[in-house]
């Protein structure tokens, strides 16, 4: 058997076209339609296959993660306002992530003293899990002071992050 002949029976051409696409386009062009938006649906998934979002121990909404005792890398007055905004932003328009968790530095935000005890505490009442580092808490000698949000080790910390599609860290 040629080669010419070999690649006919997989239904490309010798250059290694896909014959029945061909076809369907020059169908396409000669009907007016849009080859393109067909070639597109060939390449779609298959309908049985399941979205990401409708496999089983994904969910939709994202788990927030501060390690800072702010946001972003700004002088502290600043960062403490860039969080205090970020989480009443969640809070007001209702996006309400899944989960914060608070590790690092970060875990100052949920003591006595803080400026954003209200927003993590709105955001919980709202069923937000609040996830405080026990560790950094007693690294910082400030498991006492906690005031909004529960004390959970890295491993509920990681259960959380993995238990979504994503992880947004400020």
């Amino acid at each position: 058997m040629s080669g010419d002949c070999k690649n006919h029976l997989n239904n490309t051409c010798k250059h290694g076209h896909n014959l029945e696409l061909l076809a369907a386009r020059q169908a396409d062009r000669r009907s007016g339609k849009d080859a393109d938006k067909r070639a597109d649906k060939r390449a779609e998934k298959r309908v049985d296959e399941p979205d990401d979002e409708e496999k089983p121990g994904k969910r939709k909404r994202p788990v927030i993660v501060i390690s800072n005792h702010g946001m972003g890398h700004a002088p502290a007055e600043l960062g403490l306002k860039l969080v205090q905004t970020y989480l009443g932003l969640l809070d007001a328009d209702d996006r309400l992530p899944t989960a914060v968790c608070l590790y690092g530095e970060g875990v100052k935000l949920a003591t006595e003293g803080s400026p954003v005890l209200e927003e993590l505490r709105s955001l919980a009442d709202k069923g937000v899990r609040v996830v405080v580092c026990t560790t950094c808490l007693n690294f910082f000698g400030l498991m006492d002071s906690l005031q909004a949000g529960t004390a959970g080790s890295m491993k509920d910390l990681i259960e959380l992050q993995w238990a979504v599609k994503k992880v947004i860290t400020l």
